[in-house]
């Protein structure tokens, strides 16, 4: 017997490898229908602290705050 799991992640524009998306205010998948948690991260996200210097496109386990992507953004990162 097969069993199919599947799991709808945020969307990101690096491919779950553990960063923040390199244009943020351009990833409308993760707030809508398209992804788990888009409540969560829609009412959490700021996208002027996304979008600053030394935050977009850097690596989670580097930023001085936590993205209410977490729970999605390092599926397939490398730490």
């Amino acid at each position: 017997m097969t069993i199919h799991i599947s799991a709808r992640l945020a969307w990101h524009d690096s491919g779950w490898n553990g960063r923040i998306c390199h244009n943020p205010r351009a990833n409308t998948y993760c707030v809508g229908q398209y992804s788990f948690p888009a409540d969560h991260i829609a009412k959490h996200r700021d996208l002027e602290w996304e979008c600053g210097e030394g935050t977009q496109g850097e690596r989670i386990c580097r930023l001085n705050g936590i993205p209410p992507c977490i729970m999605s953004v390092n599926a397939l990162g490398e730490k």
